[in-house]
């Protein structure tokens, strides 16, 4: 496609992003300004730890849903090459040359790789994503062609498709889709909890706080207290983890900032 006419499918398609309220809405948007831009599948994914051990997970995607079955059947999620690179890195990255590299060379990412372009996933691109509160995704455009053929095709669309990504992420977040637990942007901290928690979180003990602070120490943990029950976290620990991930205790920036 000329890059006119890609720079106004692009534009109309993030209006529409703008304006979409499901995920099935989405879904449809992304599917057509991709197929108008010669990819045949794409996957939009997200993860969110707002739980280590029960993670938001969001993904939208239009892929062959035999591949789908297949891939959850084989547990190749568990061994997921692309996903194992997304979410330790921050440069886009071809899948044949991902499979180069050689933390990925391993014949159980090869087997998986191997019956992905036996469902048509012939060659693809991903894009790392990291959101405002922490969490990893990726955006993958994949292609029925082989790579020597897509690869030129990928890399004229690895701009567009960047800054589609930040209007996905804001569509997200715009309608609160991935809310597992309790939405922590709505959990309003006072001053002093706020700052008892930031200590906190630096591994200071609450009569540590309480000079900080220059106030007492049962009032250090009247407030830790307030906060762990506003979080909906089991104890301080908790709290300080929920504070860090929800991205609610941010670092000082400037000498001045508060705390």
């Amino acid at each position: 496609m000329d890059s006119n006419l890609l720079f106004q499918a692009l534009d109309n398609t993030l209006q529409k992003i703008q304006r979409a309220d499901s995920k099935e809405m989405l879904q449809a948007i992304c599917g057509n300004f991709f197929k108008q831009a010669g990819i045949d599948y794409f996957m939009f994914a997200l993860c969110h730890s707002s739980s280590l051990a029960d993670p938001d997970i969001l993904i939208i995607e239009n892929l062959p849903a035999d591949w789908c079955d297949f891939y959850f059947r084989r547990g190749f999620q568990r061994i997921d090459p692309i996903t194992a690179y997304c979410f330790s890195n921050t440069v886009p990255i071809h899948w044949h040359k991902l499979i180069q590299l050689p933390e990925y060379r391993d014949s159980q990412f090869q087997v998986m790789m191997h019956n992905a372009k036996s469902f048509g996933l012939t060659s693809g691109l991903s894009i790392p994503l990291r959101t405002v509160t922490g969490g990893s995704g990726m955006l993958s455009l994949i292609s029925r062609q082989t790579a020597d053929k897509s690869e030129n095709s990928f890399n004229i669309l690895t701009p567009y498709a960047m800054l589609l990504t930040s209007h996905l992420l804001e569509s997200v977040n715009r309608n609160n889709w991935m809310n597992k637990e309790q939405s922590l942007d709505k959990v309003k901290l006072t001053g002093r909890e706020y700052d008892c928690l930031f200590w906190a979180c630096e591994g200071k003990t609450s009569w540590e706080i309480s000079k900080i602070l220059c106030i007492s120490e049962r009032t250090v943990m009247f407030h830790l207290n307030n906060a762990t029950e506003k979080f909906g976290a089991k104890n301080r620990q908790h709290a300080v983890a929920k504070g860090i991930l929800g991205n609610i205790i941010r670092p000082k920036i400037y000498p001045d900032d508060t705390p």
